[in-house]
């Protein structure tokens, strides 16, 4: 009898079967991070393969509408499938319909914008956002998905929840930009303003991302099924500085702080992390 042949997925150099699903996974990834598009031959650079394996691989997430290609520009962008595919998970677990309330309470208590960011991995991504309708002037709530995190309070918020030697990690892998005058990049001034959020259960940020806007945001903590502490999200609110000077973030802060606790009194246990986590016990067959 002839030895048993392994699967061509997992053998296949031109990238088919599993390879070419990872190297699609790992085109949406790339895709998220630039904003202004890439080339196919930029692509087919960071995959570190062919034009013609990333022209495959391209013209499949093209056809299922996970990716677009610009006419004028022919610049490859991710679309918002993506982002509705989360939002349809999100949507499901009940989150989102419950959260709503939270932010709109806590929007019209304050008359600004309040917005909830979720924790996927090592990034924040903007879901919901609530503005009361008692005021003129707006923030605009239309962020991009990604936040910054060294430098807006949501991002500060989630920082702070993790351990000194984490927070040096994931920032060492971006580069710390300087969008106004304000924003920190030094890494001793960020990890002493991480231990004061630490203290006081709440991060601000006053002009350090945007000239002209403040926020201050608290972390969305659970205990989770192994009885950690984590933290899944967080609740910001934002506004003109003019509206909310330095005297007036820790009476905000107060609120958005009570907002964070009645979310995580209410946000479900199983997560995408332990959903994944089943699977793979499954597919294994180990699971107890």
């Amino acid at each position: 009898m002839s030895p048993a042949r392994k699967p061509a997925v997992e053998t296949d150099a031109n990238g088919g079967g599993v390879l070419a699903i990872a190297r699609a996974l790992q085109v949406i990834e790339i895709l998220a991070e630039a904003s202004g598009g890439l080339s196919l031959s930029e692509l087919a650079r960071r995959l570190d393969v062919n034009k013609q394996v990333a022209t495959r691989i391209t013209e499949s997430l093209e056809g299922a509408g996970f990716i677009f290609r610009q006419p004028a520009s022919d610049l490859l962008f991710l679309s918002y499938r993506v982002c509705n595919i989360g939002e349809r998970m999100l949507h499901s677990a009940g989150l989102l319909e419950q959260c709503s309330a939270v932010l709109r309470r806590l929007a019209d208590q304050t008359g600004e914008l309040a917005r909830l960011a979720v924790v996927e991995q090592e990034n924040l991504f903007w879901v919901l956002a609530a503005a009361s309708q008692k005021r003129m002037l707006q923030i605009n709530p239309l962020y991009t998905p990604g936040i910054k995190l060294h430098g807006t309070a949501t991002g500060k918020a989630w920082l702070s929840t993790l351990p000194d030697a984490r927070v040096r990690a994931i920032l060492t892998r971006r580069k710390l930009a300087t969008w106004t005058p304000n924003t920190m990049t030094d890494m001793g001034r960020i990890l002493a303003d991480l231990a004061e959020v630490r203290r006081r259960g709440w991060a601000t940020a006053i002009e350090e991302s945007e000239p002209g806007v403040s926020a201050v945001a608290a972390p969305i903590t659970i205990v989770d099924l192994d009885r950690r502490t984590r933290c899944v999200g967080v609740i910001s609110l934002a506004a003109p500085t003019g509206r909310m000077e330095r005297d007036a973030l820790p009476a905000a802060a107060r609120l958005v702080a009570d907002a964070a606790r009645r979310a995580g009194q209410m946000w479900p246990i199983t997560t995408v992390e332990h959903v994944r986590a089943e699977v793979s016990g499954g597919l294994r067959g180990d699971r107890t």
